[in-house]
């Protein structure tokens, strides 16, 4: 499958209401910012890239992702490959699929939400990173960070039917790391 000058859309969580910086670099190439105009949040903390063709053109395209306060982080699209096309690290691409999907977000074929809040006040906790894992160790993550939202919540992909463990981590908070999910 060959999508190297094809138009594409990259999915990508956020913190709400804050406006990324985007660039793409091709091949290695100095970095060029993404117009504003490409990127917007389509639902609350949800943030979608349309890449134009020529932002495509690349063996390896790099998109690089940073919303202020917070690391940035890259995801490397490789646009040639026999199979399939891949990018490595955040997401995969299936010849099904049109556009790139995150899997920061998990693989699983449920969407649950996630919600944080202090056990003595009740109060949302926002900005917690949480992720999950298929062991109690934490060596085998199945969904990568993600950031609540002002509501406390985060919205994961998991299969149902499986025990997960959930990791949690806040400023000013601690968490019994990892908690025990059966998802139903």
């Amino acid at each position: 499958m060959d999508i190297r000058g094809v138009a594409k859309t990259i999915y990508y969580p956020g913190p709400e209401s804050q406006a990324p910086a985007v660039t793409v670099s091709l091949d290695g190439a100095a970095p060029s910012s993404v117009s504003g105009t490409q990127t917007t949040e389509y639902a609350a903390g949800q943030y979608k890239t349309a890449l134009a063709a020529e932002q495509m053109d690349g063996d390896n395209v790099i998109v690089s992702i940073a919303f202020s306060g917070y690391l940035p982080f890259e995801c490397v699209i490789t646009t040639q490959i026999e199979e399939y096309a891949s990018v490595s690290s955040i997401t995969d691409l299936t010849e099904s699929v049109d556009d790139v999907l995150a899997v920061v977000k998990g693989t699983g074929g449920v969407l649950k939400t996630i919600h944080l809040a202090d056990s003595v006040t009740s109060a949302d906790i926002c900005n917690a990173k949480i992720w999950i894992t298929n062991d109690a160790t934490g060596h085998n993550t199945v969904v990568g960070t993600q950031i609540t939202d002002s509501n406390g919540n985060a919205t994961v992909l998991v299969d149902e039917g499986v025990t997960l463990y959930v990791w949690c981590d806040a400023i000013g908070y601690s968490f019994a790391n990892p908690l025990t999910w059966e998802v139903e």
